[in-house]
């Protein structure tokens, strides 16, 4: 069994610094700050990805639009989304 590829994307650079030291060694994760860098990677990898989690509030996009990205790049994508607000 491969290890799960993983796409992060959040805008703060504290979310993504505390995601990758919870997945170290649990998965392969792709982590950035900027949708647009997530995006590339959804066009590029996209086929490759096992799950894609979004912050829902970020500049440019939401969260629910960038896992709508991932959904019809892959209809196997697992995605989740997050948000530190209520």
């Amino acid at each position: 069994m491969s290890t799960p590829l993983v796409l992060y994307v959040d805008d703060e650079p504290d979310a993504l610094k505390y995601m990758e030291r919870s997945l170290t060694g649990k998965c392969n994760l792709i982590g950035y700050t900027k949708v647009d860098d997530a995006l590339e990677a959804i066009e590029t990898r996209g086929d490759e990805l096992d799950a894609v989690i979004a912050d829902e509030r970020m500049p440019g996009m939401t969260g629910r639009e960038v896992l709508r990205v991932a959904l019809e790049r892959n209809q196997n994508v697992m995605r989740i989304l997050t948000t530190a607000y209520a």
